[in-house]
């Protein structure tokens, strides 16, 4: 992942934080362009045009492809709105394509290193906010902050950066579609995900819609989100089991100390193997229950599931699944702004192709062309034309 610890975006509250100009001479020079898109993934939480973009405009609900509708956010972008945002965000997607043709097309050297310094940044940002469709809590709108109420999937991640499973899985929806101004939704949201049914395919629907459809965050456990429910889950079996006591584990709790508890597994559609937890101290409201003749949905809804800070289990498992997508759909995201499409086709006259008469007879062995003549076009988004210039094609 190309992501930083959003801790560190409480010191920046202004856009006005930025580098001298020296300094950015200096990092246009020494740069990749690899490393202006990672630190543009970075500034996308250190350095927010508004402090409220921070807060609020990295979070999406692909059942209504918004953000928050009330509350203090609900004035906000949401993240894909806020990706789109060219006239407030000064790093979208229209504004990423914009200095990168700057980049290929203004006259002086200086001029186009600076442009697509700011290309690649912009990109880095825009990597962002797909990468953060992979926390449940952004697609699930459970809203959160750095210090006081962090989200325990980010802490986790952050904690855990060097041992997390980075092996993408990559994108494997249909064509994505884009425009100048828009950047390719298919990765945010495919709309496979609705009140009724479950997106299936876990690396062809939007990675927004395979989050929080599948994951939980700790305030929307069977909640905020019509799934999982109860029935896409093995808590029923479990509960019913005679040899229930056989799953019984030492689940930790926020307070460092732990307690004994079962993890319940999603079961329909993607599995997740790790989903939640619930306690069973004593027993109590599972054997009750029973002596009530209540089935296994019914005992289930009247348990207490929880998610923990501490838990790294669910938060280990969660991660494997969620990290390499977001990793596979980034890499999507920044293949598909690169890519163009080379347009052949015959010149408007003449001969555009022949081979040289070297005496031979019919068929002319070891005879092969020596050159042809064509027209080729760099084929890119509709207002992006480019006139003149040279073109080295290779076969």
């Amino acid at each position: 992942l190309l992501h930083i610890n959003p801790l560190f975006s409480i010191l920046y509250t202004s856009p006005t934080v930025d580098r001298s100009a020296t300094q950015r001479k200096d990092d246009i020079k020494n740069m990749t362009f690899s490393k202006w898109i990672q630190q543009g993934c970075e500034k996308e939480d250190t350095e927010p045009t508004y402090v409220f973009d921070l807060l609020c405009s990295h979070f999406y609900n692909p059942l209504t492809n918004e953000a928050f509708t009330s509350g203090i956010c609900s004035s906000t972008d949401s993240a894909y709105r806020w990706a789109n945002n060219y006239q407030e965000n000064k790093w979208s997607w229209a504004n990423a394509r914009k200095y990168f043709y700057n980049g290929l097309t203004l006259s002086t050297k200086t001029d186009r290193d600076n442009a697509l310094a700011d290309a690649f940044r912009a990109l880095g940002q825009v990597v962002h906010l797909v990468q953060d469709m992979a926390v449940p809590a952004h697609t699930r709108l459970d809203l959160h902050d750095v210090l006081i109420n962090p989200d325990f999937f980010e802490v986790y991640t952050y904690d855990n950066i060097n041992d997390l499973v980075y092996d993408q899985v990559p994108y494997r929806g249909s064509s994505l579609v884009s425009s100048i101004q828009d950047a390719p939704r298919q990765l945010w949201d495919g709309d496979f995900y609705t009140e009724t049914s479950l997106p299936v395919g876990s690396n062809t629907v939007g990675l927004a819609e395979y989050s929080a459809a599948n994951f939980f965050s700790r305030d929307t456990i069977f909640k905020g989100q019509p799934r999982p429910m109860l029935s896409d889950t093995d808590c029923a079996n479990k509960v019913m089991n005679p040899t229930l006591t056989t799953s019984i584990v030492q689940v930790p709790n926020d307070s460092g100390g732990f307690y004994n508890g079962i993890y319940i597994s999603k079961t329909v559609g993607d599995q997740v193997n790790m989903l939640a937890a619930f306690s069973i101290l004593k027993n109590e409201i599972v054997n009750t229950g029973k002596d009530k003749r209540l089935n296994g949905d019914a005992i289930c809804k009247q348990l207490a599931f929880t998610l923990n800070l501490k838990d790294d289990a669910i938060n280990e498992d969660n991660a494997a699944m969620l990290v390499p997508r977001a990793v596979g759909y980034s890499a999507a995201l920044m293949d598909h702004f690169f890519k163009s499409q080379i347009e052949i086709s015959l010149p408007d006259s003449g001969v555009y192709a022949s081979v040289p008469n070297n005496g031979s007879i019919y068929p002319y062995p070891n005879m092969n062309f020596t050159q042809i003549t064509l027209k080729a076009k760099n084929v890119l988004l509709s207002g992006e034309d480019m006139s003149g210039g040279l073109s080295i094609i290779t076969a």
